[in-house]
Order: C-alpha cells, then sequence, then structure tokens
C-alpha cells in the first residue's frame, strides 16, 4: 500500500513539475520526483526506472552547477554625471547579439 502510494506520490509530482513557469522551478520539482521514482523504483526491483530517473537527476544537478558558477556580465563603472563609454557599449552589443 505505502509503495503505491508513493508511485502515485512521483506521478503527481512529475506532472507538477510542468506548471511553474521558470526552468529553475521546473527543474527543482521535476529532481524531487526523479527522486521520488528512484526510492519507489527501488522498492519495486525496477532497474530501468532506476536509471532513467539517475540519469535526469544528474541532469538537473548539472543544470544547478552550472547556473551557480556562471561568469559575472561584464559591467562598466561609471560615476555619477559620467557618460559611458560608447564604444564599450557598443562591443558588449556586438558580443551580446549573436553576431560577429
Amino acid at each position: 500500500m505505502i509503495v503505491e502510494i508513493l508511485g502515485w506520490l512521483s506521478t503527481g509530482l512529475t506532472i507538477l513539475s510542468f506548471i511553474p513557469k521558470g526552468e529553475g522551478r521546473i527543474r527543482l520539482i521535476n529532481g524531487i520526483a526523479c527522486i521520488s521514482w528512484i526510492v519507489y523504483a527501488i522498492l519495486i526491483k525496477q532497474n530501468p526506472l532506476i536509471v532513467v530517473n539517475s540519469i535526469v537527476l544528474g541532469l538537473h544537478i548539472r543544470y544547478y552547477m552550472q547556473q551557480r558558477v556562471k561568469p559575472k556580465p561584464e559591467v562598466q563603472k561609471v560615476d555619477k554625471g559620467e557618460k559611458p563609454d560608447p564604444e564599450f557599449m557598443y562591443k558588449w552589443i556586438r558580443k551580446h547579439s549573436g553576431k560577429p
């Protein structure tokens, strides 16, 4: 009975993970669902379910770690009353627009 409830809880979490709008929230909820599925799969001894959810959980963790060590964007310090350097702005826009 408890195993079946865990299976339904895992199903609900998986469905719930597609409702939020932010990618980070989707990954967080889906990661929790993966953990729930892994526990469920261990209890019912289903290795394919363990493998697929472990891989998906690993991808979520990798994404999370990449987001945490993201390099800080380039900024130009400008004192009050001073105008920003147009050359810096031009280079920054070109670099981040995807055009060579």
